[in-house]
């Protein structure tokens, strides 16, 4: 085995991209890494604290991390539609930010 084995290489996803390129669908990049720091339910809801006045939800949940999060907490089928939203930059549905929003106790 040689010390740069693909499968434990770890490349931080917006390597190389300018900080404040317009065009990025990810817009955010302050949820804890899933891989690395484990969030916990005391994490989404600070998260979403600080993201509670973000009115367009395309915003609010831009972030590659957090949806990551979701993935695991609630079905990955809901978290595409989120991702999609995100990308179209369109609000998700109310019931789903009602549901994430519930989830963190807020």
């Amino acid at each position: 085995m040689t010390e740069f084995e693909p499968e434990f290489l770890l490349v931080k996803i917006a390597h190389g991209s300018s900080k404040n390129n317009k065009f990025a669908i990810v817009k955010k990049a302050d949820f804890p890494p899933v891989v690395r720091d484990k969030p916990s339910k005391k994490d989404l809801k600070e998260y979403m604290k600080r993201n509670k006045n973000v009115k367009q939800s395309y915003l609010k949940y831009g972030d590659f991390n957090f949806l990551i999060y979701l993935a695991h907490e609630i079905d990955p089928a809901t978290v595409h539609s989120i991702a999609e939203c995100v990308a179209n930059e369109q609000n998700v549905q109310s019931y789903i930010d009602e549901m994430i929003e519930n989830k963190s106790d807020l």
